[in-house]
């Protein structure tokens, strides 16, 4: 076994690791190549919803005078459809860059490891998509919108 497996794990590599491994089961047909898309984009989600999050909560808390500003302009979602687009592709290529120094780190891990992994990484989903919406209702609660 690698010395690898045991440190440095994280929880994005992890999270491309686990679904490109998954839909490479799921969907043979497709091929391999657009597994590592849909890898791709599971930690492009994630990592949006962590970005994002902390975004809304630091300009509605610290800030709130420039986020009131931003969606009173007559472009502020185009503004936010080009971030997260650009976004997007910058997040998809680094991991579909990284693909080979991800499967070589965590190919040979222990069924401990890929237990405890899994459990970390379930947990951060969840974390991740309850702090966003928490997030959001942060910022309802500061505006005063409920």
């Amino acid at each position: 076994m690698e010395e690898t497996n045991n440190h440095g794990f994280n929880l994005w590599d992890y999270l491309y690791y686990r679904t490109t491994l998954l839909y490479s089961k799921i969907e043979r047909k497709a091929g391999f190549e657009y597994n590592k898309d849909t890898g791709a984009y599971a930690v492009t989600v994630a990592t949006m919803f962590n970005f994002l999050g902390l975004l809304l909560t630091i300009l509605t808390l610290v800030i709130p005078d420039v986020y009131t500003v931003f969606t009173k302009s007559k472009y502020d979602k185009i503004v936010i459809i080009f971030f997260l687009f650009g976004y997007s592709i910058l997040i998809s290529r680094i991991m579909k860059s990284r693909h080979e120094n991800i499967f070589k780190k965590y190919e040979s891990e222990t069924e401990k490891q890929k237990k405890t992994r899994g459990t970390w990484l379930l947990v951060y989903i969840v974390i991740s998509i309850v702090g966003f919406f928490i997030s959001g209702y942060i910022a309802k609660i500061a505006f005063n919108q409920i």
